[in-house]
């Protein structure tokens, strides 16, 4: 079936929010003086690897986009996505 592939990472992704919450070193909000202040090393270590895992699954979609020969549909469509649901806040 097609649904299966598709059910684990909406489960995980589900799942994840509340899961991270029970970890004490993940407790943190993002301002420059709890980071610079408050973080213990675990979390710049998580968000170091948080964030690389999000780079790489990002650079792993614009490459298939490339092969693909869709790069530049895509491109637009996130263009267009942006400018219709960010620069109305902007404008404010």
């Amino acid at each position: 079936d097609c649904l299966f592939p598709y059910l684990v990472p909406m489960a995980a992704g589900a799942v994840y929010p509340s899961w991270i919450s029970d970890f004490a070193f993940l407790r943190y909000s993002l301002s420059t003086y709890e980071v610079v202040c408050e973080w213990p090393a675990e979390t710049f270590v998580y968000t170091f690897v948080v964030v690389g895992i999000v780079a790489s699954v990002a650079g792993i979609h614009v490459k298939t986009a490339y092969e693909d020969g869709i790069a530049l549909s895509r491109a637009l469509e996130a263009s267009a996505l942006f400018g219709f649901f960010l620069f109305p806040y902007k404008a404010d």
